[in-house]
């Protein structure tokens, strides 16, 4: 007589190479990401789910690395995004981390939408600021979002908010809100602070070069 296989418990989960997580309990544990059937990728949830019942043993570590894997991906984009598109000024990287149709509001006004417009914008900043930097001092990820308070500064070497180039540097603080589809930035808004920048050209005004 063949052994009867018994039904496994919850006990028999084991994080093994090709283990099934079942998607409702994704749902239930994952907020505020969620899983939708037929669609790639993590999609914000409207509202935190209920918990039935409180994480414990392998299911809730699996959890806990996928959630530290969806950050540490967001901030690495974040970071490739200023590293190599602002700071080392190489545009083959906006087709990359950015959606065809990526729309953007700049920390001084600019509103932009596609990558040739995303791509002159890029061009007349680095025209008008040498050693262009975009310095990340805090990031905060959450769901499909995430914040950035930056730094940017650069030495006023062209044209710029109609000053005369000074060779002298300029600073201003911005926060910068990031907006991600399918592994890539889709929507990117920018608040910077303008009249701080302004003074500083002012102030540097008298000093500029005959």
């Amino acid at each position: 007589m063949r052994p009867t296989k018994r039904a496994p418990d919850a006990g028999d989960c084991r994080l093994r190479r090709r283990a099934h997580i079942p998607s409702s309990f994704l749902r239930r544990n994952l907020f505020p990401w969620t899983v939708r059937p037929g669609q790639a990728g993590w999609t914000a949830s409207p509202s935190p789910p209920q918990r039935r019942y409180p994480l414990k043993g392998t299911m809730a570590q699996t959890v806990g690395l996928l959630r530290k894997h969806i950050m540490s991906t967001h901030k690495e984009i974040v970071e490739s995004f200023y590293e190599n598109i602002w700071n080392r000024h190489d545009k083959s990287f906006i087709p990359i981390l950015l959606v065809e149709n990526f729309s953007f509001r700049g920390s001084l006004g600019q509103v932009r939408q596609g990558h040739a417009e995303f791509a002159s914008y890029v061009d007349f900043v680095h025209a008008a600021l040498d050693n262009y930097q975009c310095d990340i001092l805090d990031f905060v990820d959450e769901g499909n979002k995430a914040f950035a308070r930056m730094l940017f500064s650069g030495i006023h070497k062209g044209d710029f908010f109609d000053y005369r180039p000074t060779l002298m540097q300029v600073e201003w603080a911005g926060a910068a809100l990031f907006t991600f589809d399918q592994g890539k930035i889709a929507d990117l808004w920018v608040l910077g602070d303008v009249h701080g920048l302004l003074e500083q050209l002012a102030r540097n005004k008298p000093q500029q070069l005959a």
